[in-house]
C-alpha cells in the first residue's frame, strides 16, 4: 500500500454491441403479419399467437422488454393484374431494449395493403350566369395522407348542364 500512489485513468474506448438473437422455433408458426388498408407508411402489424409461456426469442435476458414489428418493402399498395397483390414483410426488433440486440435468422412474411378510400365531393357554388359552366367551388378532399407526401392536383368542378343554368340560375355540381 504505502509504496504506490493509484491514479484512476478512465478510457471511453470500451464499446457494447449488440447481442444477437433469434426466434424461437416453436414460435415461428404462430408468427404472421396481418393485412391493413393504406395509411402513408410502411409500417406493419406483426401478430404472434404462440401458447403462453413460451418465449418468442432466444438470447433476451429475462429482465428486457422486446418485441416483434414489420416493415412492408414500400408503403405503398402493390398491385398485379389491377389487384392489390401479397408484398414482403421484414420482421426486425420493438421495444425498449430493442436497440440492445441484433435479430438473426428472422423469416420474411407476407401480407397484403389495400387502397385507402378516398373521397372527392364537389361543393355548392353560385355564380351569376357568364355563358360558362365553369364553377369557383374548390373540391373537397378526405381520405388523403398528405403527411405522407401524397397530393393531389388538378380537380375541378362544373356546373352539370348549361342549359338548366341558363334557363332557371341554378344546378348541380360534378367533378371533371
Amino acid at each position: 500500500g504505502n509504496n504506490y500512489h493509484v491514479v484512476y485513468v478512465n478510457s471511453t474506448l470500451g464499446v457494447i454491441v449488440s447481442d444477437k438473437i433469434t426466434i424461437n422455433p416453436a414460435v415461428l408458426q404462430y408468427i404472421e403479419a396481418l393485412s391493413r388498408t393504406y395509411d402513408g407508411t410502411n409500417i406493419a402489424t406483426v401478430k404472434v399467437n404462440a401458447p403462453t409461456n413460451t418465449p418468442i426469442f432466444i438470447g433476451v435476458l429475462p429482465e428486457d422488454t422486446v418485441d416483434l414489428a414489420g416493415i412492408f418493402n414500400t408503403k405503398n399498395v402493390v398491385y398485379a393484374s389491377a389487384n392489390p397483390v401479397a408484398q414482403p414483410v421484414t420482421l426486425k426488433l420493438a421495444g425498449p431494449q430493442a436497440s440492445s440486440y441484433t435479430l438473426v435468422g428472422a423469416p420474411t412474411l407476407s401480407a397484403t395493403m389495400t387502397p385507402a378510400a378516398l373521397t372527392l365531393s364537389a361543393v355548392s357554388a353560385s355564380k351569376l350566369f357568364d355563358g360558362t359552366n365553369a364553377s369557383d367551388g374548390v373540391v373537397q378532399v378526405s381520405g388523403l395522407y398528405s403527411a405522407a407526401g401524397d397530393n393531389i392536383t388538378g380537380l375541378k368542378q362544373i356546373y352539370d348542364n348549361y342549359a338548366n343554368l341558363k334557363a332557371f340560375g341554378s344546378n348541380f355540381c360534378k367533378l371533371v
